[in-house]
């Protein structure tokens, strides 16, 4: 996130008690998030995800946190990124088996 993007959160979490992210609903997320000029909340998710799949977190792990009752999201939100994934996950495999 931008710095700028950073101390508004933070700024406007101060205190907070709810139990909604910001006490919105999520059009009124989607027009904050406009409003400033952030990316969608989907592309967040999306990004949340591959990067978590990146990281090394298993697809069940981050198919359970997101909420996902199958690996089909998981799957659509990183198919672009699935050959590199593999690459990365062979090259650790090889790296641990002293190759």
């Amino acid at each position: 996130m931008p710095p700028v993007t950073v101390r508004w959160v933070r700024r406007h979490l101060r205190g907070w008690t709810e139990p909604t992210l910001f006490g919105l609903t999520a059009n009124g997320i989607h027009l904050l998030l406009r409003r400033h000029g952030l990316l969608p909340a989907h592309a967040w998710h999306r990004g949340w995800a591959v990067q978590s799949l990146r990281s090394g977190v298993s697809e069940t792990s981050v198919r359970s946190a997101a909420g996902w009752s199958s690996g089909a999201m998981v799957a659509r939100y990183t198919r672009a990124m699935s050959a590199e994934l593999a690459v990365d996950e062979f090259r650790g495999a090889w790296d641990r088996a002293g190759g």
